[in-house]
């Protein structure tokens, strides 16, 4: 992944493209900027096209997972849909903000 801007420091995430073929190139790893009982956006080096379905899942473990889960509304793993993607502008590393919206 690039390197994010400073203030970014949420959990790491990751995030696949949801279908019966899956391809390396199809996910990423980011890291979580928001989320909210609905959904959550992140921070990649990856855009996703608009309502591309996609599994999410925290890249943590143990006392850090369960106090970040307690305290907020991020789900350890969900299935859900691109709702935007929109690039950040950076000089030389791309990054995207991308927003998902659980299906439940």
């Amino acid at each position: 992944m690039k390197s994010l801007p400073q203030d970014v420091r949420g959990p790491m995430v990751e995030v696949q493209r949801f279908s019966s073929r899956v391809a390396p190139e199809d996910g990423c790893t980011g890291r979580v900027v928001d989320s909210s009982p609905g959904g959550m956006n992140f921070l990649a080096d990856r855009h996703f096209a608009e309502n591309t379905p996609v599994y999410v899942r925290l890249k943590i473990g143990g006392a850090a997972r369960s106090r970040i889960v307690s305290e907020g509304d991020v789900r350890t793993a969900a299935l859900g849909r691109v709702a935007w993607s929109r690039r950040i502008a950076e000089e030389d590393s791309p990054l995207y903000e991308t927003g998902i919206r659980y299906f439940l």
